[in-house]
């Protein structure tokens, strides 16, 4: 079965009841394997794919996005081209896309979207929304957005099956519908410079973007376009690159220059888990939130349905972001200017398994 054959077989068994019916065998699936996966046995194994990707360290591979198949393509942020991760083989290979790419801040976070099949990135200073299509490697872009400043950093699906970007610099909730390749603005207005950034989908409908200058996390309600905050974090700058919701109900907040925090969204109320020194956070199938290791001394981890904190994994250098893939590993780019390549840490479940392709292809796991 060819790459295009096993997509639109993939699609089939969802198309009928719509994103939102996608959705909802996808978190059944989280809560599922998780609960199945408890009490088993489990083993981690952090290891390297060496690399050389460039010489300077901002055009090192960020937002990476998965593709049916194992593919994960990291979208350039200050490249002209594009990384293919192979992981099933761990091979990288690269697509050319200097016909609309620039060299500097592209694109600022990217999402598979599962019904129409494609790849979409929100643009930071590109003006264009990428559009990518995985079963032939070709790029289009779409609209002609504002150049000035970093727009958009962290995008994900809402349950009506259209993407939302978070505003860094700009002033609100990008919309596409991937249906029509419209695009619009919804919500409140915001000011100020540097927001937010990294949204993830909760099972409710609500997307949350955690804050990077801003004090307070963006939620947009996409059953019915409307935006608001919540939370305090304090005025410290950069202050997190992530986020994930779990079964327990919680948002787990990955922290750059803050604490790492737990998040109850039934009182309003977070407690730090961790330091500072986070560059994402993974859901992994055995039930355990990976926190990677950007300048902390370790991988957190933390056990998502008692919300305990689990020993840390050692590992060398520095990595973003977070790609968790069918073969039951993380991978996670570097961003180190001496040690290029790509962190992949194995988890290998006892008698047990991972989330399925579909599921690990939807915004709740698939997206930044």
């Amino acid at each position: 079965m060819n790459r295009c054959q096993f997509f639109n077989q993939m699609v089939m068994q969802h198309c009928e009841s719509g994103y939102d019916g996608y959705l909802a065998v996808a978190w059944k699936d989280i809560r599922d394997t998780i609960a199945y996966n408890q009490g088993k046995t489990y083993t981690e194994t952090v290891s390297y794919i060496s690399h050389n990707f460039s010489t300077s360290q901002a055009n090192y591979p960020s937002y990476g996005v998965l593709a049916p198949g194992g593919i994960i393509y990291y979208i350039p942020w200050a490249e002209r081209r594009i990384y293919k991760l192979d992981t099933n083989t761990d091979t990288i290979t690269t697509l050319d896309i200097s016909s609309i790419a620039t060299a500097s801040r592209n694109w600022g976070g990217s999402v598979y979207h599962y019904l129409t099949g494609y790849i979409y990135a929100v643009p930071a200073y590109v003006g264009g929304i990428l559009k990518l299509d995985p079963r032939t490697d070709t790029c289009t872009t779409i609209g002609s957005l504002s150049t000035s400043a970093i727009q958009y950093l962290g995008c994900s699906i809402g349950i009506n099956g259209c993407i939302y970007g978070g505003p860094m610099n700009a002033t609100q909730v990008l919309k596409l519908d991937p249906y029509t390749d419209t695009i619009s603005y919804i919500g409140s207005t915001y000011s100020g410079e540097g927001k937010w950034e990294g949204g993830t989908l909760a099972p409710d409908g609500n997307i949350y973007f955690v804050p990077r200058l801003s004090s307070t996390v963006l939620k947009v309600d996409t059953t019915n376009d409307t935006t608001s905050t919540i939370g305090s974090f304090g005025s410290t700058q950069y202050k997190m690159t992530g986020a994930i919701y779990t079964p327990s109900g919680k948002l787990y907040l990955a922290g750059a220059n803050v604490s790492s925090a737990i998040y109850d969204l039934s009182t309003n109320t977070s407690s730090n888990i961790f330091s500072s020194g986070s560059g994402g956070v993974v859901l992994g199938p055995n039930g355990v939130a990976y926190f990677i290791k950007r300048s902390a001394s370790s991988i957190g981890r933390v056990d998502v349905m008692t919300n305990t904190a689990l020993t840390s994994l050692s590992c060398s250098n520095n990595y973003v972001t977070g790609i968790l893939a069918p073969n039951g590993c993380i991978y996670a780019p570097c961003t180190d200017a001496t040690n290029k390549g790509i962190l992949k840490i194995s988890i290998n479940i006892e008698g047990g398994r991972n989330f399925k392709e579909s599921t690990l292809l939807s915004p709740f796991l698939n997206k930044y």
